[in-house]
């Protein structure tokens, strides 16, 4: 072998040019399996993914913020309509929305309404001047009761959802009543159930006003039923305390026809299994002869822990392009796929390779390419004629 010919050989594809020619192959299960899967992704794709799935659209994830007020039921508190209360005052308080609410005014994401107290009453045993102590609080009594109708207290909630990018390349200058932010006073929204059925209707123009009551409806539970907090047997919801998580998710729409569509929420609220809720609040007070004393309130009840989450559209020319893109590309793997089948697994695979791949050369004739094509050219006006 001659370095002449080894040369030659190693550079012999740059002496070639491959195109492609088209080839119909009269195969049933050929036929069948790449018309099948090409209506199969024009489904998916084009009028799933596309039409239904809104496929033209871009979404973000939006800021919000929350906060809210809370006020004193709005029915007058009768303690011998309550079952809890059998003994009136003994067994039940009479507090206001100041009282029931822990922490203090607040107005976090977390917020506690106090369904039953244990007072404990502790004495100091060690002078305000001693400089040793062994046992600094003795409790000396201890009392517990329940909060009348804590579940009647009510939330006005005002919340404001923001998609900052979105906002920002839109060149406006207001939220109010803008696809890409508002308040909930511009805003309709709705409490659900865990089975999406509708419970409440929030409409604009007012802050949502919703009662504990509501959060646990729409979580099916009751605080008058048996707690499922471990080492809870036969004590109540309202003994034990419970968990609300309630979100609030944020949606907007974009359609061809109608263009951009209004921001709406719905809030839903989740109880947390086997989780009780307390809380021990502390207050000083001096005593007698110098001695330090406390008061001790160990709080339960319906513990809220508000979460806020979404996703606002707009249209988007690129998002389309690339759901395009991708059904174009699921197409012709498709088609390749169906040629690999032809060449290489189907019985006739070497007469279908043989129609699909021919060499011709500078040299070769005219005429034999010109005969081959004559020759294909009739034998399917005969299987037509047939």
């Amino acid at each position: 072998v001659t370095k002449e010919k080894v040369l030659g050989s190693m550079f012999s594809f740059l002496n070639t040019y491959e195109t492609y020619k088209c080839v119909t192959i009269y195969d049933r299960s050929l036929g069948h399996l790449y018309y099948g899967s090409l209506a199969a992704i024009v489904l998916y794709n084009f009028i799933y993914v596309i039409w239904f799935q809104k496929g033209y659209i871009q979404y973000e994830r939006p800021v919000a913020t929350i906060n809210y007020q809370v006020s004193k039921p709005t029915h007058v508190i009768d303690l011998d309509r309550l079952d809890y209360c059998p003994g009136g005052r003994k067994d039940c308080a009479i507090w206001d929305e100041l009282d029931v609410l822990y922490p203090h005014g607040s107005a976090t994401s977390n917020v506690l309404f106090t369904t039953k107290v244990i007072q404990m009453d502790q004495e100091g045993r060690c002078p305000t001047d001693a400089t040793r102590c062994e046992d600094l609080y003795v409790t000396t009594n201890q009392t517990q009761f329940y909060i009348a109708d804590a579940e009647s207290f009510m939330l006005k909630i005002d919340h404001t959802v923001f998609a900052p990018k979105f906002f920002s390349e839109s060149h406006s200058q207001h939220l109010d009543t803008h696809a890409f932010g508002e308040s909930s006073r511009h805003m309709t929204g709705y409490l659900v159930s865990n089975n999406n059925k509708r419970i409440k209707a929030f409409l604009p123009g007012a802050a949502d006003a919703i009662s504990v009551n509501d959060l646990l409806l729409a979580a099916n539970v009751s605080l008058d039923e048996f707690s499922d907090v471990v080492g809870s047997e036969g004590l109540s919801r309202r003994d034990t305390g419970v968990v609300l998580y309630v979100t609030l998710t944020y949606s907007s729409d974009w359609s061809l026809f109608t263009g951009e569509g209004s921001i709406r929420y719905r809030v839903r609220s989740v109880v947390l299994p086997e989780t009780g809720h307390r809380v021990t609040e502390d207050v000083r007070h001096l005593t007698r002869a110098g001695h330090p004393g406390r008061i001790l309130n160990e709080r339960r009840g319906v513990f809220i822990i508000f979460a806020q989450s979404g996703s606002l559209a707009r249209p988007s020319f690129q998002v389309l392009i690339m759901n395009l893109v991708s059904g174009l590309g699921l197409m012709a793997l498709s088609s390749t796929i169906v040629d690999q089948l032809a060449l290489f697994v189907m019985p006739a695979r070497d007469k279908y390779k043989n129609w699909k791949y021919e060499e011709y050369t500078r040299d070769t004739p005219h005429t034999n390419v010109v005969n081959k094509i004559k020759k294909a050219v009739l034998k399917s006006e005969k299987k037509k004629q047939k």
